[in-house]
């Protein structure tokens, strides 16, 4: 009886990748387009899209501490 491995590379591990390699490129552009779009007259929207800048901007410079220095 011969036991056969399935050596195809894996397609979840392919988008992981390519999702993992641009979300730093993603992710400040994400900011600054809320952080640019905070400036409209309605406060709630103001303070929810300068949170969520300042969030993703914060989010990108972990994730490429994380990616140059090794660190958590």
């Amino acid at each position: 009886m011969v036991i056969e491995i399935d050596t195809r590379p894996c397609c979840r591990l392919h988008v992981g990748m390519i999702i993992a390699l641009l979300l730093p490129l993603v992710m400040p552009v994400v900011g600054g387009i809320c952080l640019f779009a905070a400036y409209r007259p309605n406060r709630l929207s103001h303070v929810l899209l300068q949170l969520t800048g300042w969030s993703l901007l914060a989010l990108t410079a972990w994730y490429l501490a994380v990616f140059v220095f090794g660190i958590l």
